[in-house]
């Protein structure tokens, strides 16, 4: 599981995404604002939402854009501390 910060971990589930919805969870987090941003193969970023999230274990579920293709995309999570987190999911 990559790392955002120091003792911090994020996954990402389903992945493969079927119905378009995740679940993002987040472990031994700093309190703070979490940006999302979905970056598709072609490079067209969107961001998708920021979420506050309280310290500690969180899981938060988002849905993805209904228009969006199959295929694989980039999920990037920037958290309070500005680490950038990259995740790839693949959307049936």
């Amino acid at each position: 599981v990559p790392q955002l910060v120091k003792g911090t971990k994020i996954s990402v589930y389903p992945n493969p995404v079927v119905n378009k919805t995740i679940q993002l969870h987040i472990h031994n987090s700093k309190a703070g604002v979490f940006q999302i941003l979905l970056i598709s193969s072609s490079s067209v970023k969107q961001q998708l939402t920021s979420r506050h999230i309280i310290s500690g274990e969180s899981i938060q579920t988002l849905d993805l854009p209904k228009g969006l293709l199959p295929g694989i995309y980039q999920l990037v999570i920037s958290g309070p501390n500005k680490h950038i987190n990259t995740l790839t999911i693949s959307v049936l």
